[in-house]
Formats: structure tokens, sequence, C-alpha cells
């Protein structure tokens, strides 16, 4: 079975979606965003990724969790085009537009601008 990882600030039901935040560490969801419930229907299994504090020009808990070899892919949220300007550790990020996948479940720092994005 594969598995995808799954930044901390999208919502998988009964796991702590913490955001990296003190505030959120006790915050259990209580539904799977959309993303993940499509994942699930695709008889997917996800990993949550950890992150800091509602930030996300973060590389070192991303390549943590492809150095344990579990998975190759994550699915990230790109809420200012941080993690597309990255090009360490050699991952290529694709960014859907808003119409591809919803945003429901997904614990933004700027509505605006969060996406949910398949990170590679």
């Amino acid at each position: 079975m594969k598995t995808i990882g799954i930044r901390n600030n999208i919502c998988i039901k009964n796991e702590k979606t913490t955001c990296g935040s003190k505030m959120l560490e006790n915050f259990i969801s209580p539904y799977n965003s959309t993303v993940v419930e499509k994942l699930n229907e695709a008889k997917i299994e996800t990993q949550v990724i950890n992150m800091k504090e509602f930030r996300i020009e973060e590389d070192e808990y991303i390549a943590e969790f492809f150095a344990k070899g579990t998975a190759n892919t994550a699915i990230l949220v790109d809420g200012n085009g941080e993690i597309a300007k990255k090009t360490t550790n050699g991952l290529i990020g694709l960014k859907p537009t808003f119409g591809l996948v919803s945003r429901f479940g997904v614990i933004t720092n700027a509505p605006s601008l969060e996406q949910v994005r398949n990170h590679k």
C-alpha cells in the first residue's frame, strides 16, 4: 500500500492536527479533510508530517519524513508560494487550482492564499 505524508495543518479524523501550535496541541480532528477523504477512497494510507507553528518555509520536516523511507510523496498547503520556490532535496511541487481540490479541512494561515498541493 502506498503512503502519502500529510502536513499537520490538514485534518485527519481522530488524529491530532496541531499546525505545530501549542494552542492546538490537543486538538483532535472530528472529520477528514476533502483531500484525505479522496486518498482514503483510493486506499492510500496517510501519515502526518510535523511542521513549525503555522509556517511553511521549512524543509527539514519534509526531508526527515522522506528520509525515513515510508513515502516519497506529501500533501502540503502552500500559502505564499514558498514551497514551490524551494529546490532543496530534489523535491518537486505541483500546485493545483482552487477548483481541483477543496480546501475543506485545511487549517489556514491566510485563507485567500492557501491551496492544497502535491509535493514530490
